[in-house]
C-alpha cells in the first residue's frame, strides 16, 4: 500500500505581513492533482499530516476555509482515501479536533487527544498509530505511586511502550506506522528557535520498531533513522530555511518501506540576495527573482532613505532590507564605545564628535578635518557657556 507524507502546513501563515494563503491553496491544489494522477496507476490508500495543520491555534476564517475546501475536495473525489491529521504544538486541539467523530466516518481522522492513542486506524495490511504533540499532562499516570512524565522524551517513551504493547498483543500480523508531532536528537533544525522553542528532544532509537515513522515539526525534510521521516513544511516560511521542500511517498512492502522523494513546487521562491543598492535599483543581475519573496542584504555602507519603497515598483514581493552584519557590527562596537565614554567622568569631547559623524553618516571613517570643525564649534559654545 502507498500513501503520502505532509505536514507543517502552517495554513494562515503571515510571513513578513504577507499573507500565505494563496501559495498554500497552490500548494493543495498541485497535492490533489498529485493525488489524481496517481489514482489511474497506483492510487493512495492515506494522506498523513503529523501537525502544525494551522499556524495559529485560533486560525483565521480563511485558512480554516482553505482546510475545509481541501478536504471536501479530496472527500467528494476519493471517498475510500483515509485522510489522518495530527494536532502539532501550533494547533489548538479542540478546535482542531471539532467534529473528529463525525468526520471519522467520512474517512477523515483526527487526533487531537490521547484518548484512544493505543487503538489504531487500519488500512489495508497496515496499522497506522497516531500520537499528537504531547504535554506534561497528555498523558494519564499509570498508577497512584508513579511520577506523571514530564518531558517530551519521558512521555513519549510512555506512550511508545503502551503503544507497542498494544501493537504485539493485537496487530503484530500487520505493519505499523507512526504519525508524531516531535523533535528527535540529531536532526538538522535550520531555525531552531522557530521549529522547536522550548520542546525537548526524543531519541531516534525510540522509532526504531515500526515499520515507518511519519514525523512533523522540524521543516527540512530529512530521515532521522532507518524509517523515520521528516516531510518538512511543503513551502519556505523563513528565509533561512532550505528552498528544497518536498512530499514524501511511502510504499509499504514486505513489511519495509520504501521512500521516495517527490519535488514540490511554490508559488514563490523564497530568496535571500545580497549586493548593493545600485545593483537592485538599477541593475539587472536579479531581475529573474523580481516574482520571488525576497531578503536583500545591503552591502553599502550608507544609508539609503526608503529603501523598500523605492525598489517595490521592481520587487514586488520584497518583504526584508537589512544591512550586512559587518555593519551592524561596527554600529555596536560604536554603541559599546559611546557608552563607555558618556559613563566615564573624564570629558573626551574629540572622540565623542567622532563617534557622532560616523554615526550620522554610517560610515566608519571620520576626516580629522571634519572632527576638528566640529571642536572649533565645541569649543565656542564652551566660551559662551563660561561668559
Amino acid at each position: 500500500m502507498k500513501f503520502l507524507h505532509t505536514g507543517d502546513w502552517h495554513l494562515g501563515k503571515v510571513f513578513y505581513e504577507k499573507s500565505l494563503l494563496e501559495d498554500q491553496e497552490h500548494f493543495l491544489n498541485n497535492l490533489f492533482s498529485l493525488i489524481e494522477s496517481s489514482a489511474k496507476t497506483e492510487p493512495y490508500s492515506a494522506i498523513c499530516i503529523p501537525g502544525d495543520i494551522y499556524d495559529r491555534s485560533i486560525p483565521s476564517a480563511e485558512a480554516v476555509d482553505l482546510l475545509n475546501s481541501f478536504l471536501v475536495k479530496v472527500h467528494d473525489s476519493f471517498p475510500a482515501l483515509k485522510i489522518l491529521l495530527l494536532a502539532g504544538n501550533h494547533d489548538s486541539a479542540n478546535r482542531l479536533g471539532f467534529a473528529k467523530d463525525i468526520l471519522s466516518t467520512a474517512n477523515i481522522y483526527i487526533c487531537s487527544d490521547t484518548k484512544n492513542f493505543t487503538q489504531p486506524i487500519i488500512i489495508e495490511d497496515t496499522a497506522f498509530y497516531q500520537l499528537p504533540f504531547l504535554y506534561p499532562a497528555s498523558l494519564p499516570e499509570k498508577d497512584a505511586f508513579s511520577t506523571r512524565a514530564k518531558s517530551q522524551k519521558e512521555l513519549f517513551k510512555q506512550a511508545l511502550e503502551e503503544i507497542k504493547e498494544r501493537h504485539s498483543k493485537n496487530f503484530s500480523h500487520l505493519s505499523s506506522v507512526l504519525c508524531a508531532h516531535t523533535s528527535v536528537f540529531g536532526t538538522d533544525q535550520t531555525d531552531p528557535l522557530h521549529e522547536v522553542g522550548t520542546v525537548d528532544c526524543v531519541p531516534p532509537e525510540y522509532f526504531e520498531t515500526f515499520t515507518y515513522t511519519c514525523l512533523g515539526h522540524i521543516h527540512k525534510m530529512q530521515k532521522v533513522s532507518k524509517s523515520a521521516w521528516y516531510s518538512g513544511s511543503p513551502l519556505a516560511y523563513s528565509f533561512d530555511e532550505s528552498k528544497e521542500k518536498y512530499l514524501l511517498s511511502v510504499e509499504i512492502k514486505n513489511n519495509e518501506a520504501i521512500v521516495e522523494k517527490i519535488p514540490v513546487k511554490p508559488l514563490h521562491s523564497v530568496v535571500r540576495l545580497k549586493g548593493a543598492f545600485e545593483d537592485f535599483f538599477s541593475g539587472k543581475q536579479f531581475d529573474a527573482y523580481k516574482d520571488s519573496y525576497i531578503e536583500i542584504v545591503c552591502t553599502d555602507n550608507k544609508i539609503v532613505e526608503n529603501p523598500m519603497e523605492l525598489l517595490h515598483p521592481k520587487f514586488p514581493n520584497l518583504l526584508s532590507f537589512v544591512r550586512e552584519n559587518s555593519v551592524f557590527s561596527s554600529q555596536s562596537q560604536n554603541m559599546q564605545m559611546k557608552r563607555k565614554l558618556f559613563s566615564s567622568q573624564e570629558e573626551n569631547p574629540k572622540e565623542i564628535i567622532k563617534l557622532f559623524i560616523q554615526e550620522l553618516r554610517d560610515d566608519l571613517s571620520a576626516s580629522e578635518k571634519e572632527i576638528e570643525a566640529f571642536m572649533e564649534l565645541y569649543k565656542s559654545v564652551k566660551e559662551e557657556e563660561n561668559k
